[in-house]
C-alpha cells in the first residue's frame, strides 16, 4: 500500500481534497503534533486516513521543527481529543470521506470525544 501525505497528494490532481490541502496552516498544525491526513492507495481501510508520520524527520524541514513520532492510534487520540481547528476539520473530513475510519477511531479511543 502506498501512503502519500496530503501535501504530496495535492499535486496528483485528486478529485477530492482534504481540508489540509485547502489551508496550509491546518496541515502545519497537525504536522507539528506528528500526524496528518493521508491518501492510502489500495488500502482496505479506505482511501483517506489519519495517521502518524512514518518518518517524522522527513517532515521536519517543511514545518521547521521535529514533530513527535506517533503511532496511528496516538494520532487518532490527538484528533479525537483535540479542540483546535485542525482537529475539528480532520474529524469532520474523515467522518464524511471515510466513515469506517472515523468509526474505528471513535471505538479505539472511546466515546467520550
Amino acid at each position: 500500500m502506498e501512503k502519500t501525505s496530503v501535501r504530496t497528494a495535492m499535486m496528483a490532481n485528486s478529485s477530492t481534497t482534504s481540508p489540509f490541502d485547502q489551508d496550509l496552516s491546518l496541515y502545519k498544525a497537525a504536522a507539528q503534533e506528528g500526524w496528518s491526513i493521508f491518501e492510502c492507495h489500495g488500502s482496505q481501510s479506505g482511501f483517506w486516513q489519519i495517521q502518524g508520520f512514518d518518518s517524522p524527520k522527513d517532515i521536519a524541514g517543511i514545518i521547521g521543527s521535529m514533530p513527535p513520532a506517533l503511532s496511528d492510534r496516538e494520532a487518532w487520540v490527538k484528533v479525537m481529543a483535540g479542540s483546535r481547528a485542525h482537529h475539528v476539520k480532520a474529524r469532520d473530513f474523515i467522518k464524511t470521506a471515510n466513515p469506517n475510519e472515523y468509526e474505528a477511531m471513535r471505538k479505539a479511543v472511546g466515546d467520550s470525544f
